[in-house]
């Protein structure tokens, strides 16, 4: 007769046999019958109950929560089973007959830590872990102890800093031609960053600079687009656990000849009063007032009627209230900022132009020509 007992040592099964003892007479055919037994409790032995880790690192993020996969196989209900989340010997997360323990727990980890009662009836003693921390990246052990068995895994922890949200920022280079810069600061690794068209194909950019600051890494990344490649165009940055991406709306007039740079990330709408005040006479009036962007009509107003030019619908508001007395006041909701000319024509003539020179707050305006120029603040 003899037994067979199984132990785990270091995630390797060992058969030992105990207390083997064989009857002269009875030799041979034990010979024949333990031999195909000891073969099936190795194989048994080898396929024996344990718990199984990831294959890799588990990447979080700082203050997100991440949870370390842990699972016994062959499946079985882990309700009735210890489970120890460790630290080399420190306690993580301690569960034992139905409940949670403590008592011996790390203060760091008390009330970031949790197991799903529901998830234990399938075998599955996955450690939840909240609001991570940078301090959090380390090796975890799951250790689970059944009646007849125990076994434990290594669980690897990363965990990133989260990245910013890209910014781009666009400049026309004229001849059709665009460049487009993404941004993005803050992270503790080396992302990968895309350009994408509008059908999310990638396309060929500048090569990703990096650039190491106190605050992580700032990542940037180029690319020149021209007007048959499309207008919308999405930056994507992107590690292992996380992804930020921003979309940008190339119009076509800024492809054209006229240079300017502009922001488009948020806020994007930027609500903009502006007091022309071209002084007019009393007595003379306004007969018909422009205002363009470089060559291009945003809006015209003339016999009592202002029109809006196309891509300017509902962000335009003329007071026509005031034209009588020389005000040009136009309210423009952007998402952009280029140069605005301001032309305003009285009866008997053109008036005055007007700008803003550098530095001056709008509504504080000189009166040389050239027409007025507005930038976003």
């Amino acid at each position: 007769m003899f037994r067979v007992k199984i132990v785990l040592v270091n995630d390797v099964c060992v058969c030992v046999c105990v207390c083997v003892s064989l009857s002269l007479s009875h030799s041979r055919m034990a010979r024949f019958t333990m031999f195909p037994l000891l073969v099936f409790s190795t194989l048994l032995a080898a396929t024996g109950a344990g718990v199984v880790g990831p294959d890799a690192a588990v990447v979080g993020v700082v203050g997100q929560d991440l949870l370390l996969p842990c699972t016994v196989r062959p499946v079985a209900s882990a309700v009735d089973d210890e489970v120890k989340w460790k630290i080399g010997t420190d306690i993580v997360h301690h569960y034992h007959r139905h409940q949670d323990l403590t008592g011996q727990q790390l203060p760091d980890y008390r009330g970031r830590t949790s197991l799903s009662r529901q998830e234990l009836l399938k075998g599955n003693v996955s450690l939840m872990l909240k609001s991570l921390k940078l301090s959090d990246a380390k090796t975890y052990r799951c250790y689970v102890a059944a009646e007849t068995w125990a076994h434990e895994a290594p669980v690897i922890v990363t965990v990133e800093t989260r990245g910013s949200d890209p910014s781009i920022t666009t400049e026309s280079l004229g001849s059709g031609r665009v460049r487009l810069q993404c941004q993005s600061e803050g992270w503790s690794s080396e992302p990968q960053v895309h350009w994408l068209n509008s059908r999310g194909q990638p396309l060929p950019a500048e090569p990703t600079v990096f650039q190491r600051l106190p605050e992580g890494l700032r990542v940037v990344r180029n690319i020149t687009v021209k007007e048959d490649d499309g207008r919308n165009f999405t930056c994507v940055v992107s590690s292992e656990a996380q992804s930020r991406k921003h979309q940008v709306e190339v119009l076509r007039d800024q492809c054209g000849d006229i240079r300017h740079r502009y922001w488009t990330t948020p806020p994007l709408l930027l609500l903009i009063a502006v007091m022309a005040g071209l002084a007019f006479t009393a007595s003379g009036g306004v007969e018909e007032v422009r205002w363009l962007e470089g060559e291009e009509p945003i809006c015209t107003y003339s016999d009592g009627r202002l029109q809006v030019s196309r891509g300017f619908e509902g962000r335009v508001t003329l007071d026509t209230h005031s034209l009588q007395t020389g005000g040009l006041s136009l309210t423009l909701r952007m998402t952009r900022a280029a140069r605005k000319h301001c032309r305003g024509i009285a009866t008997g003539g053109p008036g005055e132009a007007c700008r803003r020179p550098e530095g001056l707050p709008l509504g504080g305006l000189e009166r040389p020509a050239g027409g007025l120029q507005l930038e976003s603040l």
